[in-house]
């Protein structure tokens, strides 16, 4: 039978699913958690291997949920897509295609916004792309590199058509 938690006062459904670990590996095998609808799927692999992928998929979440681990509670927005992560000893390639329906940052509407990252094997950073698109009209598109072991961005941001009050979010 599946498990049930309370998370963040929702009820929330742990589907039957086997997660192994040993010495050097944890092993998801479709590990599924779901509230009404929304879900997150984890399959996949953490291990030494650096081809092991580890995949999650999230459909239709509430930014609200993730307040807590963000530690910034003034996002919302409905959030679906999916992260992969492989080599996370080593290099921790990450690819990300995640979106946001209508994101709003401390109560102001900004629309839908979208990330994608892919890992760049040689330069070795983060291929970003972040678009924001507020009825139709794209309002921020950045793109570049996210250098994650230096902690450094170099970002080509595009405001054109951004209104006045993303300065104030």
């Amino acid at each position: 039978d599946p498990s049930k938690i309370y998370y963040a006062d929702s009820l929330w459904t742990i589907e039957k699913t086997s997660v192994r670990i040993d010495s050097s590996t944890i092993k998801f095998d479709d590990f599924t958690l779901h509230s009404l609808t929304q879900s997150l799927s984890i399959d996949g692999a953490i291990s030494e291997d650096k081809q092991s992928t580890l995949s999650a998929r999230i459909r239709n979440a509430d930014f609200g949920l993730f307040s807590s681990l963000l530690g910034n509670n003034n996002m919302r927005g409905k959030i679906n897509g999916i992260a992969k992560v492989r080599d996370i000893y080593d290099k921790m390639i990450i690819g990300l295609d995640l979106r946001v329906s209508d994101f709003e940052l401390s109560d102001t509407y900004f629309g839908a916004a979208l990330l994608r990252c892919e890992w760049n094997n040689e330069k070795e950073k983060l291929s970003t792309n972040v678009t924001l698109t507020k009825k139709s009209q794209k309002v921020i598109d950045a793109s570049g590199d996210i250098d994650i072991f230096n902690k450094n961005l170099d970002l080509d941001l595009v405001l054109d058509n951004s209104p006045t009050d993303l300065l104030e979010a």
